[in-house]
C-alpha cells in the first residue's frame, strides 16, 4: 500500500508522520494494515492522546485498549485531508470549458458525459483536497495562458486531458515562470 503524505498538512496540524498513518488507516477503515503496522512500529500513547487533544480522532476506548474500530476521525480534519468528492468535482466541472471554437471555425465540445468525466476524476483524486487544489490551480493557469495566447481552440477534451495529466504540463510552466530569479544573473544586466 503506497501513501502520498503532504508534508504541509503534518506541519499546519502539527502532527507527525506517524500521526497522519494512524489517522489515514482508520478512516480508510484498513484495521488490519494498522494493527500490522503498529504491532511492527509501535505507535505512543502520548501520540494519540495529542490527536485527542487536538481534536483530530475521537477515542471510545477505555484506557490502555486498541480496538481501532472505537476511533472516530473526527469531521473537520477528515474534510480537512479526504475533502468532500461531490464539491470538488462541482468546482472542477464548473471550471473547464464547455466549448471552444477550434481552427477550422467549428465549435469543439469538450466536457463529454458528466458521469464519465466524474469517475475518471474521482480515481485521479479520490478525496484527496490537496491534490484537487493543486489540480484546479494547474487548470485555472492553463486557462489563464491559453486566453493570454489566443490559443484556446487548441485547448483538450476533458478526457484527453485526463489521460494526458495535462495538469503536469502547466505544473512545469508554472515553476518556470513563478520560481525564476528576481535578480538578473551574472552577465545578464547591461549598465
Amino acid at each position: 500500500m503506497l501513501i502520498e503524505i503532504d508534508i504541509d498538512l503534518l506541519c499546519e496540524n502539527n502532527i507527525s508522520a506517524n500521526q497522519f498513518l494512524l489517522v489515514y488507516l482508520v478512516y480508510k477503515k484498513e484495521l488490519g494494515k494498522l494493527t500490522e503496522y503498529v504491532e511492527s512500529n509501535g505507535i505512543a500513547d502520548e501520540e494519540i492522546q495529542n490527536l485527542i487533544d487536538n481534536k483530530i480522532i475521537h477515542n471510545a476506548n477505555s484506557d490502555g485498549e486498541y480496538d481501532w474500530s472505537k476511533i472516530v476521525i473526527r469531521e473537520r480534519f477528515a474534510e480537512q485531508i479526504f475533502g468532500d468528492f461531490s464539491v470538488m468535482w462541482d468546482e472542477f466541472w464548473s471550471t473547464y470549458p464547455a466549448t471552444v471554437i477550434r481552427p477550422e471555425g467549428n465549435k469543439g465540445t469538450l466536457k463529454g458525459s458528466q458521469k464519465l468525466m466524474k469517475d475518471k476524476y474521482r480515481k485521479i483524486v479520490g478525496k484527496d483536497l490537496k491534490k484537487h487544489q493543486h489540480i484546479l490551480k494547474m487548470l485555472n493557469y492553463e486557462l489563464k495562458l491559453r486566453n493570454i495566447e489566443d490559443s484556446m481552440k487548441y485547448m483538450k477534451t476533458l478526457g484527453r486531458w485526463f489521460k494526458d495529466e495535462s495538469w503536469m504540463e502547466y505544473e512545469e510552466i508554472y515553476k518556470e515562470n513563478f520560481n525564476a530569479p528576481t535578480e538578473p544573473k551574472y552577465g545578464e544586466s547591461i549598465e
